[in-house]
């Protein structure tokens, strides 16, 4: 679970048994922390997490806010049987769910004031679970921070292979009060999902959204791209996760490696807003890593978009296993 509010980063990952990693970033400096919650605690926050609203909540359902007046997103990953449910929350998007989500946040706010020992700041890793329990624990159907599809067997069983790329392209324009979302989702089947999405502030969000599926050898191209040394050997994007700004483009992109995601943010052109400083313009150059990639999908999705869904209802392409599956679009 994390929550980003401004300058500030908070996340927790809870253990089954009752063991826990807290994180806290404010303003670039970090403190890791690990602690543990006695069994009736653990017992009460499975209490909250298996309401039947939360429980049933999928990312479809959540209003979608691309750009707002402020910074306060609530991320939620929830290990289910056979597979993660990741839910991403805007202040607008949980008010229609605070009846589940209220004591969740509740919980969250606790935990970071009860007892726990300091670690060095270079144990961080953002809160990411271990690949290898999950993955044994759910029976090869599951991959850590992932809803995952199963692939067949004709495709290696090995985690990369549940999806290949998870691509997020921010645009904001007129400091704060325009902005347009790309997504891509790419499954190692070959099944892509594209979302287009935009919203002027205090309006709605406006999506299209399309499925399709790539060639092999087109999917041979996309892994050769992703194993190029000078993008798989990056531990974190510039600038890091945290970043708060006004008016620029941001780049999210994960990666399934052999032993962990692979979580990286670019900034392309930068306006950070701070309440202590005025808004300043930083050039980022992320063209040298990113072209490839860019090309790709432009060329190889984009251009072709793929079967548009009269629902356009976005997920903000979290992975799923129905969706890496499927062989046709109705």
């Amino acid at each position: 679970m994390q929550r980003v509010e401004y300058t500030d980063t908070v996340c927790v990952l809870v253990r089954q048994d009752g063991n826990y990693r807290l994180e806290q970033t404010h303003y670039r400096k970090t403190k890791v922390f690990e602690g543990s919650i006695s069994a009736a605690e653990l017992n009460n926050l499975w209490i909250v997490l298996n309401a039947d609203e939360l429980r049933t909540l999928s990312q479809d359902k959540i209003p979608t806010h691309i750009v707002g007046d402020s910074v306060d997103v609530l991320a939620i990953g929830i290990a289910r049987p056979g597979h993660w449910q990741n839910l991403m929350f805007s202040p607008e998007g949980r008010k229609e769910f605070r009846r589940s989500v209220g004591p969740l946040v509740s919980w969250f706010d606790e935990v970071q004031k009860t007892p726990h020992t300091e670690l060095s700041h270079e144990h961080g890793n953002n809160c990411t679970p271990a690949m290898e329990p999950v993955v044994s624990h759910a029976s090869s159907e599951s991959a850590a921070n992932r809803q995952s599809p199963i692939p067949p067997p004709a495709i290696a069983a090995g985690i990369r292979d549940f999806f290949v790329l998870r691509l997020i392209d921010d645009n904001i324009f007129s400091p704060g009060r325009q902005a347009d979302r790309t997504c891509v989702i790419v499954y190692g089947t070959g099944r892509y999902r594209l979302e287009k999405s935009n919203q002027e502030v205090h309006e709605p969000a406006h999506a299209r959204v399309y499925l399709g599926s790539l060639s092999a050898q087109q999917m041979q191209n996309l892994r050769g791209i992703l194993d190029a040394p000078d993008l798989r050997s990056l531990k974190e994007g510039n600038p890091p996760l945290d970043t708060v700004f006004s008016k620029g483009e941001r780049i999210d992109l994960s990666i399934p490696r052999l032993d962990h995601v692979q979580v990286l943010t670019f900034m392309i052109y930068l306006g950070m807003a701070d309440y202590n400083q005025d808004t300043r313009y930083l050039k980022v150059d992320a063209s040298r890593i990113l072209e490839p990639l860019r090309k790709w999908i432009g060329e190889n999705i984009e251009k072709y978009k793929g079967d548009p869904l009269k629902e356009s209802i976005t997920t903000q392409c979290t992975p799923t296993r129905e969706e890496g599956e499927l062989k046709t679009v109705n």
